[in-house]
């Protein structure tokens, strides 16, 4: 049953009014009902099939991205998904494991394992942010500012670079959370870094230790040349770095740019200029009147000139 056809669009179970359809764009002649972009060659976009009021079927094109429901629909009922390649898939998949809680995990959490059973879990499962939550804004209770507590995983952030136990409770145990936020950021992220934006991403989890890892390279302490060992903080001080440079130097471009203009047209010129502009206006208006002169003039001459022939 073809996925555009009215019967089809209203035989889904997972949207009121159709199904959903996966694919890579081929054509960039589409935007993203969300956020008004084109959606590029080769970006996957979901499309949501409907029926207009009027009988015609409709497809809806979102980037996958800003379509953060797809996470609640199971791959199979994805038409085209089996036609994706093998990278684009494990994009999607990636989705679902970034929401999906593991069944082994919710036993973990719900009954009493042994410490060897406990430890194989934790070495073989996928952390996610079900089982561990580093909450930057509201995990700490107080009064404390956005930033503070932003300063506080830092500080957990920093030891787990170089902590080596397996659950270490150091910083009331934020450091393993943040190990374990980390691992979960390169699971989920890391196989649709390439097609996927940070900016847009869905996973709140990725967003939040994304963000700890910025505020950490905007304040970190290692001197420039040396290495950091917290994860992407060099990549992200070079990036930083970078972007100061280019502003620094669109800065110095556009003082350059004025002071030239400035010294194109120093006082002097402009008052020379000004003067030279008043007096052109005041010889146009000397050149009106002159002429409205000339035709009253000439207007008068005709008028007289029938009275002297009657004479």
């Amino acid at each position: 049953m073809s996925p555009t056809s009215p019967s089809a669009a209203l035989a889904s179970p997972w949207t009121k009014d159709g199904t959903y359809i996966i694919e890579s764009t081929r054509k960039a002649h589409a935007c993203c009902k969300s956020c008004d972009a084109t959606i590029d060659v080769g970006r996957l976009r979901v499309g949501v099939v409907y029926q207009h009021r009027s009988g015609f079927v409709c497809i809806n094109w979102h980037h996958v991205e800003c379509y953060p429901a797809l996470t609640e629909i199971p791959l199979q009922c994805l038409e085209g998904f089996g036609d994706l390649d093998v990278s684009h898939q494990k994009v999607l998949q990636s989705y679902h494991l970034a929401e999906q809680e593991p069944h082994y995990l919710v036993k973990a959490r719900t009954t009493k394992l042994s410490s060897a059973r406990l430890k194989r879990l934790e070495t073989t499962g996928v952390h996610t942010a079900h089982l561990v939550t580093m909450d930057v804004q509201m995990d700490d209770r107080g009064s404390g500012s956005h930033e503070e507590k932003f300063r506080v995983y830092n500080d957990a952030l920093v030891h787990a670079a170089t902590c080596q136990e397996s659950k270490c409770e150091a910083h009331n145990g934020r450091c393993h959370k943040v190990k374990a936020s980390i691992d979960h950021f390169v699971r989920c992220y890391g196989p649709r870094r390439k097609v996927s934006p940070i900016e847009r991403c869905v996973c709140e989890m990725c967003s939040k230790i994304w963000g700890l890892l910025c505020f950490h390279a905007k304040t970190c302490q290692t001197p420039p040349g040396h290495q950091c060992g917290v994860s992407q903080c060099d990549y992200l001080r070079d990036k930083i770095a970078r972007k100061r440079e280019n502003d620094r130097r669109e800065l110095q471009e556009a003082k350059a740019k004025i002071q030239v203009k400035f010294e194109e047209w120093p006082v002097e010129r402009r008052i020379a200029q000004v003067e030279a502009d008043r007096q052109q206006v005041l010889q146009l208006i000397a050149d009106i009147r002159a002429g409205k002169a000339r035709q009253r003039q000439l207007l008068h001459a005709q008028q007289q000139q029938p009275m002297m022939s009657m004479s």
